[in-house]
């Protein structure tokens, strides 16, 4: 949690490496817009890659960024996915006979 020296900036990155992947000139295939969509990033599946790239290379190392990604969220969140987390109750017990 100490790598970043503060959590804006720590989302700014991981929005950063996102949409370095949906970016990526392989996902463009001679269109003006990337066809690869940031909302359903962790949504494709390794087949599904492999059949939009159709080699794989490109699909290995796609795969290798998402999964970076995925695996930075699990360790910390960002301060946006925090919000829709419930807090946890903490429950002290007490020795109080009464």
């Amino acid at each position: 949690m100490d790598f970043w020296c503060d959590d804006e900036t720590y989302d700014e990155y991981l929005e950063r490496w996102e949409w370095g992947i949906v970016n990526d000139s392989a996902n463009f295939k001679d269109n003006p817009v990337s066809l690869f969509k940031k909302i359903g990033l962790y949504e494709y599946t390794y087949e599904m890659l492999l059949k939009f790239y159709g080699d794989k290379v490109t699909t290995d190392r796609i795969w290798d960024e998402i999964q970076f990604c995925k695996q930075m969220h699990e360790l910390r969140p960002g301060q946006w996915e925090l919000e829709f987390v419930p807090k946890k109750k903490i429950l002290v017990k007490t020795n109080d006979k009464n």
